[in-house]
């Protein structure tokens, strides 16, 4: 007889599989409905969810308009974008134009009011200043400050509607007005949204210009806390430029009317352009380009103190009334339980947000002191070197407040659970004592239930015998039935079978009430030749890998392969 010997597999065709590794690559195995479910892409999604654009702007900008007319990196474009669509909103400015601006140069400082005419004039002037010198170092310099001006522009920011304008706030200056400061000072476009009032508190941004290691330009610009919890408005926004080039430094402040840090620098401000010494307050106020922002920080720092005294005060009356509480001085009734514990929350709100303030103060103090450090311009090192001590000092005297907050705050927590668990001590002995409550009304009812056993059949005997149904006579030894028995029975029994049907149909419609809601995309079910298939392959797939490791490791070849 003529032999046969087995077909060797080959191994190149794919790889090879034992008999149980084949059979598990062929099983299908099945999705429960709650993991395709939880798979649908759109399961937390609403309709109007599908549709939303992120990124709604007007791109097509011309170029031939600043700031696309003189950008320098593509890190700017999103930038002129922005610009652009906040530019274009007319809502969002004046029909006239009213600034003050502090002009400083080496004649001394004087205030000047603006108008849209004088605003062209002075920008003309700045954006023409050149004194012909190339561009310097970061080293410090030795020449005069004869040749260096400062400008600082206090711009007010007016409440108005949120729909028609950007942040629902208004500036002082037409639309006009804001183009040429921009173009004519080159300010960073990015900033047209903190100066038109955005709330939201990003990371302070600055920029900084070198060509061949020379230091051409650079500037900053960042948003300081708002302390008051109680009163809102617009937040603090200063921007600020030195140009190497022109030796001149430029301060935009954007702010609420009447906020109380721009008065007090004002004032501040005030006494220094009315010292008769202007040649020597020139020097102090031209010396160091980040000593206005040194200045607002410090104001806005001293600011605060006000506003966290406050809060130490409200918080430890708060937990001098719950130790009174406690203590049983007050009455023990909910009431004023729940009052304690919504006291304690609001304490608790505000020191997330004094801590979050705390925490924004130390991230624009830094960033002013990377900056001022990094800037050295000063000819006189000892301005310069206060500003710098004024700046650590303001850092850590802000990380010491807020080491405090986090101090009130881990105090609250413990008085708040205090109170938690005092709550829940006494709904636990309210518990027990209506369990107490509850035994001696199950014990009566009891008792009562086995009366009822008792007397109830001679009760229903006594009924049907007294109904007229059975009769009998005087003297007679048994009892006739009348002809009311099958009234009886003809009320009685469908008013029970009414009874109970009833209960059941409202024990049926109660179930069904209770059971589990469906989710709404219960019926998009996936394709499941598709779904089949796709899993079959990752299968397969898995046990590819698997049998190549042990290829690699030497294992055995296995006689089967998948089909």
């Amino acid at each position: 007889m003529e032999s046969r010997s087995m077909p060797v597999p080959d191994v190149d065709d794919g790889p090879d599989f034992s008999k149980l590794e084949s059979t598990i690559v062929t099983s299908n195995i099945e999705l429960r409905p709650i993991s395709r479910d939880g798979q649908h892409i759109q399961r937390h999604a609403d309709a109007a969810d599908t549709v939303v654009n992120e990124l709604d702007y007007d791109y097509e900008i011309d170029p031939d308009t600043y700031p696309l007319s003189t950008i320098h990196s593509v890190q700017d474009l999103f930038s002129c974008v922005q610009y652009h669509e906040h530019v274009c909103r007319e809502q969002n400015f004046d029909v006239k134009t009213r600034l003050e601006c502090l002009s400083v140069d080496c004649s001394g400082a004087k205030w000047m009011q603006l108008d849209e005419g004088s605003l062209k004039d002075l920008l003309d002037n700045a954006a023409s200043r050149c004194i012909d010198m190339p561009p310097i170092s970061t080293r410090p310099m030795s020449q005069s400050t004869t040749t260096r001006k400062a400008l600082m522009f206090l711009i007010p920011l007016t409440p108005a509607s949120k729909i028609t304008t950007s942040y629902g706030n208004t500036l002082p200056m037409t639309r006009t007005s804001i183009t040429k400061l921009f173009s004519s000072l080159q300010v960073n476009p990015a900033f047209i949204q903190n100066l038109l009032g955005r709330p939201d508190y990003w990371a302070p941004q600055g920029r900084w210009d070198e060509e061949d290691g020379q230091f051409l330009c650079c500037d900053f610009w960042c948003q300081h806390p708002r302390w008051n919890l109680q009163v809102q408005g617009a937040p603090l926004s200063v921007y600020s430029k030195y140009d190497a080039q022109k030796d001149l430094t430029v301060y935009l402040v954007s702010h609420k009317p009447n906020d109380t840090v721009i008065n007090s620098l004002r004032k501040q401000l005030d006494s220094l352009v009315q010292h008769p010494a202007q040649y020597h307050i020139s020097d102090v106020l031209l010396e160091s380009p980040y000593d206005l922002h040194v200045m607002i920080s410090n104001l806005n720092m001293e600011g605060s103190k006000w506003h966290v005294e406050r809060f130490r005060r409200f918080q430890w009356k708060a937990v001098n009334d719950v130790d009174d509480h406690l203590a049983g001085k007050g009455q023990h009734d909910r009431k004023k339980l729940a009052s304690l514990l919504k006291t304690l929350q609001i304490v608790s709100q505000n020191s997330d947000s004094h801590l979050a303030n705390a925490q924004n103060f130390l991230f624009t103090a830094r960033a002013i002191l990377d900056s001022a450090t990094k800037l050295d311009v000063s000819r006189k090192r000892r301005i310069r070197q206060r500003t710098l001590d004024m700046l650590r000092h303001l850092i850590e005297s802000m990380e010491k407040q807020h080491m405090w907050f986090l101090n009130y705050k881990s105090r609250k927590e413990s008085v708040m659970n205090l109170v938690f668990h005092f709550g829940q001590q006494t709904d636990n002995l309210n518990n027990i004592e209506l369990s107490a409550d509850m035994k001696r009304d199950s014990t009566s009812m009891n008792a009562i239930a086995g009366l009822t056993m008792i007397f109830l059949p001679g009760t229903f005997t006594a009924s049907v015998l007294s109904s007229g149904i059975f009769k009998s006579e005087a003297g007679a030894r048994g009892f006739q039935v009348t002809g009311l028995w099958w009234l009886w029975l003809v009320i009685t029994l469908p008013i029970t079978l009414i009874t109970v049907l009833s209960w059941w149909f409202y024990r049926k419609r109660k179930e069904k009430t209770m059971q589990p809601v469906q989710l709404w995309f219960k019926n998009d079910e996936p394709d499941q030749s598709v779904t089949d298939t796709a899993r079959k392959a990752s299968v397969v797939h898995t046990f590819k890998g698997y049998m190549g490791k042990r290829r690699k490791t030497g294992t055995r070849k296995s006689n089967y392969s998948a089909i």
